[in-house]
């Protein structure tokens, strides 16, 4: 099942035009380090690339813009269950949607107290990226049609690094890089009384 195109309607935006997200965080941002820009615009688009990636599971949802945060964690975290996302996987995704139409894109960006951002994307795997992160959405009948009030930065950071660390998934701040948890093995060696000469081996997980 494939996403719809731009051109298709929906429920938040009846009219054509390829939707704009505005996205407000608040005015405690007033020194805004690059490097926690950076991480949470990564984080984000980490998020709705797997959202993206199982349309079945977003496309059928109702009234999105007023989905709990616990309800949209949950969507991400079945997809996690389901789906294995790898580094190479995932850069493999965000090429193929940006050269479909359908990536994540910056079209303004305005630090004069508060920080805004717009983003041209699809909205409903945003939006939900967007609630994980602890935003509010609000819709309105003119462009653009839906604006997210957000947590501070650091405050979206760490809920979108722990909705991924839920799904076993977890990023490295200092490469960026995806890694997926895997259960370790080890081996105990136990002697048997009274039989030195005998070792039992046997696996136990960490």
């Amino acid at each position: 099942m494939q996403p719809p195109s731009h051109s298709e309607p929906n429920e938040l935006f009846p009219v054509m035009p390829p939707p704009t997200v505005h996205v407000v965080f608040p005015d405690t941002e007033n020194d805004l380090p690059t490097r926690s820009l950076a991480l949470f615009l990564y984080h984000l688009e980490v998020v709705y690339t797997i959202l993206l990636e199982h349309p079945a599971s977003i496309w059928e949802i109702t009234h999105v813009v007023e989905l709990p945060e616990e309800k949209a964690l949950k969507i991400l975290l079945e997809i996690l269950q389901t789906a294995p996302f790898t580094e190479h996987i995932l850069k493999i995704k965000r090429a193929q949607h940006v050269t479909q139409g359908f990536g994540l894109q910056i079209v303004r960006i305005s630090k004069a107290s508060p920080l805004e951002i717009w983003f041209l994307c699809l909205a409903t795997p945003l939006v939900l990226a967007l609630i994980i992160s602890g935003g509010n959405i609000e819709c309105s009948l003119v462009p653009p049609r839906l604006k997210a009030k957000m947590a501070p930065l650091g405050t979206g950071i760490q809920k979108l690094k722990t909705a991924l660390g839920k799904g076993s998934i977890s990023i490295k701040d200092e490469t960026q890089t995806l890694v997926v948890k895997k259960k370790k093995k080890k081996k105990t060696v136990k002697l048997l009384k009274g039989k030195p000469s005998m070792r039992k081996i046997s696996n136990e997980k960490e």
